[in-house]
């Protein structure tokens, strides 16, 4: 099932083209039923995920005997993780409902409890983002929170107490890492922070982050001061040698045609070369032959210079 998230662009703009503003009796005469209130949207926004129709609030999220709670009505928030009988746990999951005991901090009084539902785990960032409703207060809003979903209020100390989970595995929006390939321009990414968006712009909305590894260049462009790298189709990602190392193609078959042509130069220097050498040996054995025909001479020469200076003496 695809995930859409409360605040994407994918999402209706009016809130009376929601389900869970329409779907449920938030508008009746039952004040706290109605909007705002954090039981009554976390339930009206799960239903909406789900494409479940709640024609009957006090039956809960039902489709084909598949009820969220032991109970019917909508009760407290702080008590929707005991009663819930959908699986649940301590670690949150995208689509679930994270539910809180909550204390007065002026009096110390037990509250009614709070509960928000989950629109985006960012385990590279380390946040979650929910959105909820708050009773008299707003009628929905978005709202970061560590991993560990610690919830800080300006009136009520909140506690944890774990995260009722979706009946839905959810199509998680991700980029897929490729082989390192020679022949393609591609890009490293070397930093799991890295956002992925819809547009080449740092005010595109953002689609995932990307995963640590080799990414083919589809398409480049330039905005907001950076190169934009096209990673999937319509998938971006601002480049810097800061996050990323960019891998430029290379033509195997332009290289062996520069090496040939290397080669032939480098053959045809060496041809001169050794050219060059036979010609210097040449001389060499030349001038050898002549020095050996000088000294040759002299030897004669002396030897006649010899026979004269002894019949001098005689």
């Amino acid at each position: 099932m695809e995930f859409v998230r409360r605040y994407s662009k994918d999402y209706p703009t009016k809130m009376s083209s929601s389900k869970y503003y329409n779907g449920l009796p938030y508008t009746t005469n039952v004040k706290s039923l109605r909007l705002p209130n954090c039981v009554t949207y976390a339930l009206g926004r799960m239903c909406e995920q789900l494409d479940r129709p709640v024609t009957n609030w006090q039956s809960m999220p039902t489709a084909t005997n598949d009820p969220m709670f032991n109970r019917t009505g909508f009760g407290n928030a702080c008590d929707w993780y005991s009663q819930a009988i959908w699986d649940k746990g301590y670690i949150p999951k995208l689509g679930g409902i994270l539910c809180y005991e909550t204390t007065s901090i002026a009096t110390g009084k037990k509250g009614l409890g709070h509960v928000a539902y989950v629109e985006d785990i960012d385990e590279a960032r380390g946040v979650i983002t929910v959105s909820a409703s708050d009773y008299s207060g707003q009628y929905w809003y978005q709202k970061e929170l560590p991993l560990t979903c610690a919830w800080i209020g300006a009136t009520y100390k909140f506690k944890y107490l774990g995260c009722i989970y979706p009946r839905a595995t959810f199509d998680v929006p991700e980029v897929t890492p490729v082989e390192r390939n020679n022949e393609l321009h591609q890009v490293e990414v070397l930093n799991d922070n890295l956002r992925v968006r819809l547009e080449p712009s740092l005010s595109g909305e953002i689609y995932c982050y990307a995963k640590l590894g080799i990414y083919n260049i589809l398409s480049e462009t330039e905005a907001d001061n950076y190169r934009w790298f096209e990673i999937e189709d319509g998938k971006y990602i601002a480049y810097s040698s800061s996050w990323a190392k960019e891998y430029l193609p290379i033509d195997n078959e332009a290289i062996i045609a520069a090496l040939r042509g290397q080669n032939a130069k480098l053959q045809t220097q060496l041809d001169t070369s050794n050219k060059q050498v036979n010609k210097l040996t040449s001389d060499l054995e030349v001038m050898s032959k002549s020095l050996a025909e000088e000294k040759e001479k002299e030897k004669v020469l002396q030897a006649k210079l010899d026979n004269i200076k002894k019949i001098i003496v005689e």
